[in-house]
């Protein structure tokens, strides 16, 4: 939800094109808004726009007009708030079986609680045992076969087609799979940033935004998810390397090569993406946080090659900028003081990422858009205020993450899942294929160009055409590579942020759009 206060009235509305359809509501980025747009994390509550806020998860915005003012304020209702050590060594039990039993009847309740509905009710089915542990939970609350609708893609190193199949043909399910081709992606960026409103690092959220049209086209309107389940059990890679670094300091020397070897082979895929090429150290958040939590290390990586980026004049805006401050200073000490490294990582990551992605453009805004109700019962408030019970040796059991959700999952999953490493489900990047590459050198052409670049005010030419230059060149390292590619889409972003809602007449526009989808016949 998003407000805007101008000239003594309040304009809210679910969508940014709704507050810009406004003739009262400024249309204009502001310098510290596209900084964060082109490294990904967003300050928690902020947009890139002047004078547009963002109402935080967890929170309700309060209005009063005191003396012919608006007195506004936030009011936080819920947080993700993890016991303190000191309250985990009184309160946490030591038998496994209480925790996985936790976990598998809240799951079970949030699955069931999320079928219910008056049309038909699909699932979505990757290759994790995330989305595979909501869709067994749900064949086995259904007499009926269970619709799952799976996306492939033409890399085997990102396709998860072989492992949901096997899934789906273990519980029963029937499965539809859509294939899609690397250039498909491309060709479809500028409707995504349509709907997500903000820049997108990965084409995932396009590959969700077909997804959910071709689910549509299916007839189905609500569709099961599982997003929410890293988040709640320690699943994505940044996690587990935060828990050796600074969650495990009773290992001996033997038992950090072993690790240290584990994370460097595990992780390799997602070099430049989910983890940085080197460690990176922000003070703010080391101060916060007592260190950097390795899920934001790429993103300010990423940051280096902003401030070059930005148009000279936006530049000398945020010329002492400290994005890693900005995002400590939005951060809640207290729901970190005290608490054990893994549940400061998870926190940390819940306020940006979760905030920032999967909330919505990589998930609900990508799903409304075809008017597709995605339900994530991971995301459930039971489920999750269990889990941060949960000790996190169980989350992350020695080198195995998700433990406690695995185990609770043990006789659903296939054996193959049950075993799997965690994988990120990621599109492949734009430099994994020549069509992708060149797909998205068209969209480069139109918005990238100098002409484009200097109408739009924002960018830096010279500077753009340089990072190209440093992508192509046959020494680059591929994670390098990877960070790059983020860096691409997040600069097609701010230009194509830019046409739609500030170069043109948002209303027309979305009346234009609305015609070509067959909205208004």
């Amino acid at each position: 939800l998003y407000w805007c206060e101008t000239n003594d009235q309040i304009v809210f509305g679910s969508e940014l094109k709704v507050l810009f359809a406004h003739p009262d509501v400024p249309r204009k980025f502001n310098a510290e808004g596209v900084y964060h747009q082109l490294m990904q994390t967003i300050v928690p509550g902020t947009t890139a726009f002047d004078g547009i806020h963002q109402i935080k998860p967890g929170h309700a915005l309060i209005i009063e007009r005191k003396h012919g003012k608006f007195a506004i304020r936030d009011l936080r209702y819920w947080d993700m708030d993890f016991p303190t050590q000191k309250e985990r060594s009184k309160n946490d039990r030591d038998d496994e079986q209480y925790y996985i039993d936790g976990v598998k009847k809240h799951l079970l309740d949030a699955v069931q609680l999320r079928l219910e509905a008056d049309v038909p009710v699909a699932c979505y089915l990757s290759g994790g045992i995330d989305s595979c542990s909501a869709l067994g939970m749900a064949a086995a609350s259904q007499q009926s076969p269970v619709k799952a609708f799976t996306i492939g893609f033409d890399d085997s190193d990102y396709d998860e087609t072989p492992i949901a199949t096997e899934m789906a043909e273990s519980v029963g399910a029937d499965q539809d799979v859509m294939l899609l081709q690397a250039n498909h992606l491309y060709d479809n960026f500028e409707e995504t940033l349509w709907h997500t409103e903000r820049t997108i690092y990965n084409t995932l959220g396009v590959a969700k935004l077909l997804m959910s049209r071709h689910v549509n086209n299916a007839n189905y309107k609500v569709v099961v998810t599982g997003e929410g389940s890293d988040e709640l059990f320690g699943g994505y890679p940044a996690f587990r390397r935060d828990m050796f670094l600074h969650g495990m300091d009773t290992l001996s020397a033997a038992e950090r090569a072993e690790w240290e070897g584990l994370l460097a082979e595990a992780n390799k895929l997602f070099k430049g993406a989910m983890l940085a090429e080197d460690e990176i150290s922000d003070p703010a958040l080391d101060e916060l946080v007592g260190f950097t939590p390795s899920c934001l290390q790429p993103w300010l990586a990423t940051a280096e090659h902003v401030p070059e980026l930005l148009h000279p004049e936006l530049r000398k805006q945020v010329a002492d900028y400290q994005p890693g401050k900005a995002i400590a200073d939005a951060l809640d000490g207290d729901m970190l003081e005290g608490r054990h490294p893994l549940d400061k990582a998870q926190y940390v990551w819940i306020k940006t990422m979760l905030e920032g992605q999967i909330l919505t453009w990589g998930g609900d805004r990508v799903d409304m858009a075809n008017s597709m109700e995605a339900r994530p019962p991971f995301l459930d408030h039971h489920l999750a205020e269990f889990a941060t019970s949960i000790p996190p040796g169980m989350r992350i059991k020695g080198k195995t993450e998700k433990y406690v959700l695995r185990e609770a999952m043990k006789g659903v999953l296939p054996k193959v899942l049950y075993e799997r490493e965690k994988f990120a489900f990621m599109a492949p990047p734009a430099h994994t294929d020549p069509e992708k590459w060149s797909a998205m050198k068209v969209l480069a052409d139109r918005h990238l160009s100098d002409e484009a670049i200097d109408r739009a005010g924002l960018l830096d030419k010279e500077n753009v055409r340089k990072l190209f230059e440093l992508h192509e060149a046959e020494d680059t390292p591929v994670a390098t590579q990877v960070k790059l590619d983020a860096v691409i889409n997040h600069l097609l972003g701010v230009q194509i942020l830019h046409k739609f809602f500030i170069e043109n007449d948002v209303p027309a526009l979305a009346e234009q759009r609305a015609a070509e989808l067959g909205w208004l016949a």
